[in-house]
């Protein structure tokens, strides 16, 4: 489910316009009173207008309060679905757990996961992704850890799409090659957390350089979301509830990328289709026979 929503107010709440800066945090400070909200009580505990009010709802793309309430207590009812899926007890096994009970919450979780990621990538930011890799000359891509898995995927499936592309998960090299980039180039960043030293480090180095960062990570709020010119989140969890939990959805960060690879392919046809017909046949010699 694409907790709109949720994304909206978090985008919000810092905004520097101060009635959708004051309307998002008092929505997210209430959620638990949403239900019995009227747009009167908003705008006197707000100190808007009821006008100010209506205007906030068809800001965030819904038709008013009624169509905003119905949208955000159904995001609610996700939330602690997932919350659940997302919990460390939900991933934590004995010995005395059967195959059964293994297979089911590693099964639920995983589906959780794909789903979250099919969900992730907005319209948007897939057109401004399209956008960056048509200019580009160079792309690296640069992930840590089990992020370095989703980096290396990735730079598999675009160089194929275009040969400028370059991949590492050494942390001097890709600091280096984040420097070199130039104007319209590419830095592509994996990472979990969003918030890991050296890939943060990397975004910096290449937005020096005018290059631009696309970034995919688990959470909405962490620093490098804040620095990226394209960020895409597999979750709308906020990081600090989670800082000292291991979840690195690299099954989501592989669906995100499948969807990207797959949409700028059928826009670049052409030349995507030549690349893949000569990356084929230059390993067709490896294959085994059926014989």
């Amino acid at each position: 489910m694409k907790n709109i929503c949720f994304l909206q107010l978090n985008k919000l709440k810092n905004s520097k316009n101060n009635a959708q800066s004051t309307l998002a945090n008092y929505f997210l400070n209430n959620l638990s009173q949403i239900n019995s909200m009227t747009i009167d009580m908003i705008a006197d505990n707000t100190n808007t207008s009821y006008s100010t009010v209506c205007r906030f709802f068809k800001e965030i793309g819904l038709s008013g309060f009624k169509e905003f309430k119905k949208t955000i207590l159904n995001e609610l009812n996700k939330a602690t679905e997932e919350d659940n899926i997302f919990s460390e007890e939900f991933l934590s096994f004995s010995e005395l757990d059967s195959i059964d009970t293994i297979s089911k919450r590693i099964h639920d979780f995983t589906v959780d996961v794909i789903h979250n990621g099919y969900k992730a990538i907005t319209e948007a930011s897939i057109k401004k992704i399209l956008e960056y890799f048509n200019k580009a000359e160079h792309i690296h891509f640069f992930g840590l850890g089990t992020s370095s898995i989703s980096a290396q995927y990735a730079y598999i499936k675009f160089f194929r799409l275009k040969s400028g592309c370059s991949f590492n998960s050494d942390i001097v090299v890709s600091k280096m090659t984040a420097s070199l980039l130039k104007k319209d180039d590419i830095l592509f960043l994996f990472s979990s957390s969003g918030r890991t030293k050296p890939i943060i480090e990397a975004a910096k180095l290449a937005k020096a350089q005018r290059a631009k960062v696309i970034t995919i990570s688990d959470f909405y709020n962490s620093p490098l979301h804040n620095i990226s010119n394209v960020n895409i989140c597999t979750t709308i969890r906020d990081i600090n509830k989670y800082l000292d939990s291991d979840f690195p959805l690299i099954q989501s960060q592989i669906i995100i990328i499948d969807i990207l690879h797959k949409y700028i392919f059928l826009k670049n046809k052409n030349k995507a289709e030549e690349n893949f017909d000569k990356t084929i046949t230059a390993v067709k010699i490896d294959k085994l026979s059926g014989e």
